[in-house]
């Protein structure tokens, strides 16, 4: 069996074989929201690989099975019990004991990278504003929590890399540049990114694919995934 092209997943992870025992990594998925986490299932299955009996990637003649792992995910945080995409959130998903956290990425006025799913928020006034408009400090005066939680703020993407760290979860940032544009969020995104202390562990995922090009510009070693909303012809 020559296994040259082939993949398998392993951990989560894609596992490409570039020949001669290189293997470089990455990541496609989809959610499915059970229990308020998501089973982030890997896509593109359609080819075999060896694996030897220690779990390590087999040679043509140590073929002994296929090993297929699914990750536990926790889409936007454990968001059942908690308001979505908030620190509190986050922290009982790790709690849960989940493989990993999805959640969603907007750039404010002044560069500052920060977790919400929407591009707006409700202001102290009742007003709703975007996101790109405000300041990180305007955008702390927004109330995100719920009756149960208390008031919560927006996060930072740097106070998630702070929490998670120390973890062995991962990440997977879903970066909403569309139909609102961030206009320097590849170049905000690496910067902590690189300050992360946990850049192995972090997978990038978008609908606009020239965002996910950027990062790879920027950082050739990132993961990325790109994101569809209809079956690819």
């Amino acid at each position: 069996m020559n296994t040259d092209g082939d993949a398998i997943v392993k951990g989560g992870i894609f596992l490409d074989d570039l020949g001669n025992n290189e293997w470089s990594k990455s990541l496609n998925i989809f959610d499915s929201d059970a229990d308020g986490r998501s089973a982030f299932m890997m896509l593109g299955l359609t080819h075999e690989v060896g694996v030897a009996a220690d779990g390590t990637l087999a040679g043509e003649h140590e073929i002994v099975g296929v090993y297929c792992v699914t990750l536990i995910w926790a889409h936007r945080g454990s968001r059942l019990r908690a308001p979505e995409n908030t620190i509190l959130a986050y922290e009982l998903a790790l709690a849960s004991g989940a493989d990993g956290i999805e959640l969603d990425v907007h750039l404010t006025s002044d560069g500052h990278v920060v977790c919400r799913h929407d591009e707006t928020v409700a202001m102290p006034d009742g007003s709703r504003a975007l996101i790109r408009d405000l300041t990180l400090d305007r955008l702390r005066s927004a109330d995100v929590g719920s009756e149960a939680s208390g008031p919560l703020p927006v996060p930072t993407l740097a106070e998630v890399f702070a929490l998670v760290a120390p973890t062995a979860a991962a990440l997977n940032i879903d970066i909403k540049n569309g139909p609102v544009l961030y206009q320097g969020i590849e170049e905000a995104l690496i910067v902590a990114h690189r300050a992360s202390g946990m850049s192995e562990r972090i997978v990038y995922s978008s609908f606009n694919h020239l965002t996910l090009v950027a990062l790879r510009e920027l950082e050739p070693s990132v993961s990325i995934a790109p994101l569809y909303e209809e079956a690819l012809v």
